[in-house]
């Protein structure tokens, strides 16, 4: 199987096979009658062998479709249990005529989420769509049991940690950018600053006419935070690349990898108000902690 160099989201046809005949899916006019077979030949372990192909190209997400994917069950559930070990995020596409309370509870176990075929909501023109008899109640029946595992459970608590630094900045920087710009915020007593850094984590240094590296590290070694994160979307800092990014290492500036910089700016908020990780100096070691998916670990340097 070939590598890609993105994180790709996968839709993988498990099978051919489907518990209806709707008029409007390609099933429908289906004629390769050999792929059909093999569905019913094929084993757990042949299911998996393919999902570790998968894995090795680090998809984010891979949707499983048919066909109806409940009719070999058995055989895929594995599957999907490797994907979610390995962090990615599956859906599965399903009439739900075949859902029951066990694949309900592996499918919450899981947290997998499912898009339901439901081609209208007229009972008659259901059946006739479906080529099924009673099939918009089979389908409701299905849906009702997810619901009943995906329903919020109110024994848990959600407890608020309701405590800001305010005095926290975000500067994106431009070529040719005067560093005074440092020296006002820590005058006015800010504690954090995030940089938005060029590229892979540089900003104007040595060969600029206003070089940002000592302020920084004066900064930095006055005790006020300073962390770098990309400007862009999707790409993820490296700063041993360059010159330019190892020097900017050496000021004690923390590189925040593929983190967004409005995400960063609102984290180091939310951790210098926790005064107890300052005193015992576990601002950077909260920073580069990976508290609710700011990092994406499929995203390689």
């Amino acid at each position: 199987m070939f590598k890609t160099l993105y994180p790709p989201s996968v839709q993988w046809e498990i099978t051919p096979l489907c518990n209806q005949n709707c008029i409007h899916c390609y099933n429908h006019y289906r004629t390769d009658f050999d792929s059909i077979a093999n569905t019913f030949l094929s084993s757990e372990d042949y299911f998996l062998s393919i999902a570790k192909k998968l894995i090795e190209n680090k998809p984010l997400s891979v949707t499983i479709t048919g066909g109806e994917p409940l009719l070999v069950w058995n055989k895929i559930k594995s599957s999907i249990k490797l994907f979610r070990e390995n962090d990615i995020l599956v859906n599965l596409n399903t009439n739900a005529i075949l859902v029951n309370q066990e694949i309900a509870e592996f499918l919450y176990s899981y947290r997998i989420s499912c898009f339901v075929s439901l081609p209208t909501s007229d009972p008659i023109l259901c059946d006739f769509i479906t080529s099924s008899h009673q099939s918009l109640e089979k389908i409701s029946k299905g849906v009702k049991i997810l619901r009943e595992f995906n329903a919020r459970d109110n024994k848990r608590k959600i407890k608020a940690e309701p405590k800001f630094e305010s005095k926290v900045a975000l500067i994106k920087i431009t070529p040719s950018q005067d560093p005074k710009i440092l020296d006002f915020l820590a005058g006015e007593g800010y504690k954090g600053i995030i940089l938005e850094l060029f590229g892979l984590g540089q900003a104007p240094a040595q060969d600029s006419d206003n070089n940002w590296l000592p302020t920084i590290k004066r900064l930095v070694d006055k005790g006020i935070i300073i962390c770098g994160a990309p400007q862009t979307i999707f790409g993820r800092l490296n700063p041993n690349v360059y010159s330019a990014g190892r020097d900017l290492q050496k000021t004690g500036l923390i590189f925040l990898k593929d983190m967004l910089s409005e995400t960063a700016f609102i984290k180091l908020g939310w951790i210098l108000g926790h005064s107890s990780w300052v005193k015992e100096n576990k601002v950077q070691e909260k920073m580069l902690e990976n508290l609710a998916g700011e990092f994406n670990n499929k995203i390689s340097p």
